[in-house]
């Protein structure tokens, strides 16, 4: 049986927290370079052993089209078994033990490592799979992909609803993005609508009606978008609408 990363930590005597915040971080504007050259910097050394996720895929250096809202300031990698050892090798990391992740200030950059699970999301072998290399700097660094980037933004809606709080716009925000993105990004692969609804009621919930909640909440924050990105998003988004909902609302024209 794979050990828990709770107990690796301990074998490893790595110091215990149950707050981010007792590591200090330096007040700072990040600038895109300072990121995505920590992200290089994670790419030459760990190669494809680390998967990044989160908001920055999202990003128009991965799977977005433009600058739709601020950058992400932080770093979130999932960690092959090769990979967790040879983080515990190399880096300064505290464990988490609320989160069951590993963590670090690099660079007054906070970066996460998790292994085995994603919050509550256990992660599955096409998570590793499916992911794709990326050139968001000058190294490849491997992404977890874009089907499993918005099946992952919507876990969390979910699990915001459950607990009665509110959605983050961030992560309409860059849903929207990624689902536009190959509209202006030819190099990207277009979106298998297929898997990712498959992954939503596999993953996230099969109940129309939040599922609902989720898809007005999406097109909500279509605002932010120009005309010509609004005919070119909202095709593919009732698309993604009548493939996860039967009779979707939205009538539109063609991309």
């Amino acid at each position: 049986m794979q050990a828990t990363l709770r107990q690796i930590a301990k074998d490893h005597k790595l110091p215990f927290i149950q707050d981010y915040h007792v590591l200090p971080i330096e007040a700072e504007d990040y600038a895109d370079n300072k990121i995505f050259h920590l992200v290089d910097r994670f790419a030459a050394t760990y190669g494809g052993s680390l998967v990044l996720y989160g908001g920055l895929t999202a990003c128009e250096r991965i799977f977005g089209f433009k600058r739709i809202r601020t950058i992400s300031n932080d770093l979130d990698f999932v960690c092959s078994p090769e990979g967790l050892e040879l983080v515990l090798e190399r880096e300064r990391t505290f464990y988490h033990e609320d989160f069951d992740v590993l963590f670090a200030i690099v660079d007054n950059v906070p970066v996460s490592f998790s292994f085995v699970h994603i919050h509550d999301w256990r992660i599955n072998e096409d998570f590793f799979a499916s992911s794709v290399l990326m050139h968001a700097g000058s190294e490849q660094v491997r992404c977890s992909s874009h089907e499993y980037a918005i099946m992952l933004k919507l876990r969390r809606m979910d699990c915001l609803a459950t607990h009665g709080k509110h959605l983050f716009g961030k992560d309409a925000l860059d849903i929207i993005n990624i689902l536009t993105a190959p509209c202006f990004k030819k190099e990207l692969v277009p979106i298998d609508l297929e898997k990712l609804c498959s992954l939503i009621k596999a993953e996230v919930t099969t109940d129309s009606g939040r599922l609902h909640t989720f898809i007005d909440f999406i097109a909500a924050h279509g605002m932010h978008l120009t005309d010509r990105e609004n005919a070119a998003f909202l095709p593919i988004f009732t698309d993604f609408e009548n493939t996860l909902i039967p009779r979707a609302r939205y009538q539109v024209g063609g991309c």
